[in-house]
Parts: structure tokens; C-alpha cells; sequence
């Protein structure tokens, strides 16, 4: 498209200054609650993810698949490929349901494999659960947003690599309808999704599992091998009891115990009363987990989050200098997730944040008379 045919609309303008607005508005509220309260969202704790790091190798692949993905895009171009935009949104759109498809793939091995619930899984439990949510994801986007602009600009500046992207070049070099509609579904709703789950909750959770074990944090559900020893203890104490056979331990013996209690003492000296069906999550004490980490000089929590931030980023290599903002959202998307540890905020979040990139430029585009 010519600069001289360049000229920002109406809608995009407004779009533009709401969204500026709401952005500058939403990074003062967590400033002052950062500086009021010294941090920004409570803990909420739940049990170990029932998977663990090893499903992070999915983000291993998918991180080296991306790469490979754009790497391949950009060397066609460079060998003077053109893509119809017909080709292309058929292409993305095979994309989204291979992603979609991976997603769903994911939550089924988790939930039959692993035997997940929604809590593990980081889903809302309850209607007002999910406007929570969603309106967590919404003001976590808009308060990311100019930490990203900023480092988004100034790595343009530093760097002199120009920004990109082959869904939004493609958008500028064939805008179409057909195209535009590609790009909503993939970069709005199937790569969100798809991201979300591999890098924050099989990846970091499944470190934070590893964390939880390495540095033995007490509130959470023992490992299936520790259950394995904890319930072979108890039904031996169970059966010793009901037989009234004498326990070898008299400090024990001494203690009336009711059936069952030994694996209930065992289940409470694990942290399984933090998880029971009948506390609801407000009634859960919020201990968010301190002390050293599993890596030298950083607290408990932050490996795991640092790790899936740089994975998310290195994906995304290639499109201009757009790692670095990339890593500082993922370190906002891996904080949410901590203290949370639900997914559904740091997919709405996600899905903001691309939603008003794409939408500005279909504006833009469309309103030029470009698109047809």
C-alpha cells in the first residue's frame, strides 16, 4: 500500500485512544496496588500439577516448531515467493485447528492419563469464577500493554531491526477479507489457547512441581510415589487396628486413633486438607511459597516462570525484535499464573493483547479501501 494512501481513521483513532487510555489507567491501579498492598494479585494455592516437567518437552517442540516456521516463511520470501491471500489464510486456518486440536489432545491426556480436575487444569469452578477470570485477563492485558510498547520501541531503536511478523505482513502486503478473518482466528483465539497451555500450564506448572518437590514445599499433595508409601502405611495401621493387633510404636499406641486416621494424619502432614472438595478458595491460607528456589539466587517460584517466559519468547525468533517485549508479557502471564494458578486469565489476557494489534490494522487497512 502507498505512504501517500496512508491515513489513520476514524475508528482506528478512537480505538487507538481508548485503548491508550486503558492501558496508562489499568499500569496505575497495579502500581498502587503493588506499592499499597506489596503485591499485586494473592497467592491462591492449590495441589501439585498430576503432571509433570517432563510435559514441557511439548514447549521444547513447539518452541523449536515455530522457529523452524518462520525461519522457512522468511527464507521464501526472501527468495522472491508470493503468497496469494487465498494460500495464506488457507494455510493459517489449518494452523488454528491444528492447534486447536493439539489443545484439546492436551486437556484429554490430562484429564485421562493424569487424572486432572478443573483445578488442576486451572479452569473455573463456578460462574462468578469465570467473570473473575475474565475480568483479571482484561486488566492484566491493558496493564501489560505499555511495558511491551515501550520495550517494543526502544528495541526497534537499539537494535535497528525492523518489527514483524509473517500474519501481519501478509495482512499488509494481500489484505483481504478472507485473510482478516485468518488472522482473528489464529492469532485471537487458536494461538492464545494453544501458547497458553503448553507454556504456563504444562510447562510451568510442571516445573513448579519439580520446584515443590526439590526444595520439599509442604503444601502441596505428596508425589504418586510418596502416596503409594503413605497408603501402604495406612492400611497396615488400619488393618493392625481393627484386628487389635498392637502397634510397635507405644507412643502410638497410646493415641486412640479412629479407622482411617492414620492415612487422614497422613494426608494432613502432606497438605491435603488445603485441597478437599468441601474448602472453597477463600478459605484456603494464602502461603505463597517462599525461601530459596531450585537455582541460586532465586526465590521459590521464579525458575519455573523464567524458564516458560524465555521458551515463549524464543518461539516467537524471527519476528523482529519482538522476543524481548514477548518475554516481559510472558513474565506477566508466569506471575499471574503463580499466584493464581488458573490458565483462563492469562488467556484472555493474551487474547487481548493480539485482538487489539490485529483489529487496529484490519481498521487501518480496510478503511484505506485496501482490502477487498
Amino acid at each position: 500500500m502507498p505512504d501517500s494512501d496512508v491515513e489513520v481513521p476514524v475508528l482506528a483513532a478512537l480505538l487507538s485512544l481508548f485503548v491508550m487510555v486503558a492501558a496508562i489507567t489499568a499500569l496505575v491501579l497495579w502500581i498502587m496496588r503493588w506499592c499499597r498492598q506489596g503485591y499485586v494479585l494473592p497467592y491462591e494455592p492449590r495441589r501439585r500439577t498430576p503432571w509433570g516437567p517432563v510435559a514441557g518437552v511439548l514447549a521444547v517442540m513447539m518452541t523449536a516448531m515455530g522457529i523452524m516456521n518462520v525461519i522457512m516463511f522468511r527464507n521464501a520470501q526472501g527468495e522472491g515467493a508470493q503468497w496469494t491471500a487465498e494460500e495464506f489464510a488457507n494455510a493459517q486456518l489449518t494452523m488454528s485447528l491444528i492447534q486447536i486440536g493439539f489443545a484439546a489432545a492436551i486437556v484429554a491426556v490430562l484429564v485421562v492419563v493424569n487424572g486432572a480436575s478443573l483445578r488442576d487444569l486451572g479452569l473455573p469452578s463456578s460462574s462468578d469464577q469465570l467473570i473473575y477470570d475474565v475480568t483479571l485477563g482484561i486488566w492484566i492485558a491493558f496493564a501489560a500493554m505499555v511495558p511491551v510498547w515501550v520495550l517494543q520501541l526502544g528495541a526497534i531503536q537499539i537494535l535497528r531491526v525492523p518489527p514483524g511478523h509473517p500474519l501481519l505482513d501478509q495482512m499488509q502486503q494481500t489484505p483481504d477479507w478472507t485473510l482478516f478473518a485468518a488472522a482473528m482466528l489464529t492469532a485471537v483465539v487458536a494461538a492464545p489457547v494453544f501458547e497458553e497451555l503448553v507454556f504456563r500450564l504444562l510447562l510451568q506448572g510442571g516445573l513448579e512441581r519439580l520446584e515443590d518437590e526439590s526444595v520439599g514445599w509442604k503444601f502441596s499433595l505428596p508425589t504418586r510415589r510418596e502416596q503409594r508409601v503413605l497408603d501402604d502405611l495406612s492400611a497396615e495401621t488400619n488393618f493392625r487396628m481393627a484386628a487389635n493387633v498392637p502397634l510397635e510404636n507405644e507412643d502410638i499406641e497410646d493415641v486412640p486413633l479412629e479407622p482411617d486416621a492414620a492415612a487422614t494424619t497422613a494426608r494432613l502432614a502432606a497438605g491435603d486438607e488445603l485441597w478437599s472438595a468441601r474448602l472453597q478458595p477463600q478459605d484456603l491460607p494464602k502461603l505463597p511459597p517462599g525461601g530459596d528456589g531450585m537455582a541460586p539466587g532465586l526465590n521459590h517460584g521464579w525458575m519455573p516462570v523464567l524458564i516458560s517466559s524465555f521458551l515463549f519468547a524464543l518461539a516467537h525468533l524471527g519476528n523482529g525484535p519482538s522476543p524481548i517485549p514477548l518475554f516481559a508479557l510472558a513474565l506477566v502471564l508466569g506471575y499471574v499464573y503463580q499466584r493464581t494458578h488458573r490458565i483462563l486469565p492469562c488467556i484472555v489476557a493474551h487474547m487481548v493483547i493480539n485482538s487489539v494489534s490485529v483489529l487496529m490494522l484490519i481498521l487501518l487497512l480496510s478503511d484505506s479501501g485496501a482490502a477487498e
